[in-house]
C-alpha cells in the first residue's frame, strides 16, 4: 500500500488488537494512517506525501541523535513538521524550528543511528509535544528567581553583585550536575551486558 511513498523510518506497521495491522506515524503521536488491506491509501498518501521529514533527514549529515521531528496531523494551523531537539526544545518557548538548518554547527551533535536503536524515543516525543501545547512537559528545571521572590527590598551596590554571582553559581552547578548525570548514564549503559544483546 505504501510502496510508492518516500521511505520513512517513522511510518511503521503495528499489530491491531483484533487482528490485522495498522500503519502509524511515530512523529505524529503514533497516529493511524491506514489499516493494511483496507482502502485507506488516499489518506496515507495525503499525509505522507506532504511530509518534509523523510527528505530532511535522509542523507543529511546534520541529522542528529537528539533530533525529534514532530507532526500535528489533526491541526492544519500548524506547520507541516517541526524539527525539535531533546536538549534544547525548552529554550524556545515559542514555535519550534520548522527545518533542520539550526542543527548545523551544534556543539552537542552526534551521528543519528537507526530509529529502533534510540531508547525512549516515543516517550521523549510525547514530552516535547506536551511542552509545545501547554508550555509544561512535567519536568523540573532551573528558573531564575525574581528580586521580589528573593528579597522585598531593592538591590543596591554589593547586594546586587552578590545576588547575580549566586545565580550564576547555581546555574553552573546545575549544568555540571547535568553533565555528570549524562556521563554516568552513558557509562552504565555501555557497561550493561543487556545493551550489547539489544
Amino acid at each position: 500500500m505504501d510502496h510508492n511513498l518516500t521511505p520513512c523510518e517513522f511510518r511503521q506497521r503495528r499489530p491491531l488488537a483484533g487482528g490485522g495491522e495498522e500503519i502509524v506515524c511515530l512523529a505524529a503521536q503514533s497516529a493511524q494512517l491506514a489499516i493494511v488491506g483496507q482502502e485507506e491509501g488516499n489518506h496515507l498518501a495525503a499525509v505522507c506525501g506532504s511530509c518534509p521529514i523523510p527528505g530532511a533527514i535522509a542523507g543529511n549529515p546534520a541529522a542528529c541523535l537528539f533530533l525529534r521531528p514532530l507532526r500535528f496531523i489533526a491541526d492544519p494551523e500548524r506547520a507541516p513538521a517541526y524539527f525539535t531537539c531533546r536538549w534544547y526544545y525548552a529554550i524556545r518557548s515559542g514555535e519550534q524550528p520548522t527545518d533542520i538548518r539550526w542543527c548545523q554547527g551544534c556543539r552537542d551533535w552526534f551521528p543519528r543511528p537507526p530509529l529502533e536503536l534510540i531508547q525512549g524515543y516515543e516517550e521523549e516525543n510525547e514530552r516535547i509535544r506536551r511542552f509545545m501545547l501547554t508550555g509544561d512537559d512535567g519536568r523540573a528545571r532551573f528558573r531564575w528567581a525574581t528580586s521580589e521572590e528573593v528579597a522585598p527590598h531593592a538591590f543596591t551596590g554589593w547586594r546586587r553583585i552578590r545576588f547575580v554571582l549566586q545565580r550564576w553559581v547555581m546555574l553552573l552547578r546545575l549544568r555540571w550536575q547535568q553533565r555528570q548525570r549524562r556521563s554516568t548514564s552513558g557509562r552504565s549503559r555501555s557497561s550493561d551486558p543487556s545493551d550489547l544483546n539489544a
